[in-house]
């Protein structure tokens, strides 16, 4: 919050809220690269990946 502090009255900018859904909003690739992060932190080892496309018939 400080940080938040000093940069409005370093840069003379307005509080701005992105949202609640700020997180949810970024692509699921960035989402997948978090996450996994937060896995880390938490002492277990996880690898990320891709599903392969489904075929609608």
């Amino acid at each position: 919050m400080l940080t938040a502090i000093w940069h409005m009255l370093h840069d003379g900018t307005f509080w701005q809220d992105l949202g609640a859904d700020h997180f949810h909003r970024r692509s699921p690739e960035q989402q997948a690269q978090y996450l996994a992060q937060q896995i880390a932190k938490l002492g277990f080892a996880c690898t990320i990946t891709p599903q392969p496309e489904l075929v609608s018939a």
